[in-house]
């Protein structure tokens, strides 16, 4: 009979999810290995070999810098968010207080203007219509200036 012929060795053939079958070449690496021939070799830059001039630990100490200027960038974004949140906190309130002061203003002088019309109808003292004309005057030349300058405020 003629069947298919066994194979001529006798090793077991290895699978692919073996250990076997995955192997890396061996490569050894001196310290003046150039560029070309360390690439794809990582070493850990967590262990240092405990020599300042060393390349491996430059790298370390370079590592090192930059993640603490990274920290020191988050935290300083962290502050100016916290400082700029402040300020817009801070500008709400005087605006809130600010039109308050406004509509407070306002009623006090629509009251007196109403007790006055009450109490002298159509015959007001000279006195107060000077001094409500004063006060129109001096807010409106204030609000003008303060209009004029409320981007340097």
């Amino acid at each position: 009979m003629n069947g298919p012929k066994k194979p001529e060795s006798t090793q077991p053939i290895p699978t692919i999810g073996s250990s076997a079958s995955i192997t890396r070449p061996t490569r050894i690496i001196s310290g003046t290995a150039s560029p070309r021939e360390t690439t794809g070799v990582t070493k850990s830059l967590s262990v240092g070999t405990g020599d300042p001039e060393s390349e491996h630990e430059k790298r370390i100490a370079e590592r090192r810098r930059y993640h603490r200027l990274g920290l020191l960038k988050k935290r300083k974004a962290a502050l100016v968010a916290e400082i700029t949140e402040e300020a817009e906190a801070r500008m709400r309130w005087t605006y809130r207080r600010n039109v308050g002061l406004i509509v407070l203003g306002v009623a006090i002088a629509a009251y007196l203007w109403a007790m006055l019309d009450l109490g002298y109808g159509n015959q007001w003292p000279v006195l107060a219509i000077w001094g409500l004309l004063s006060v129109g005057v001096v807010s409106g030349f204030g609000a003008a200036v303060w209009w004029m300058n409320r981007g340097r405020l």
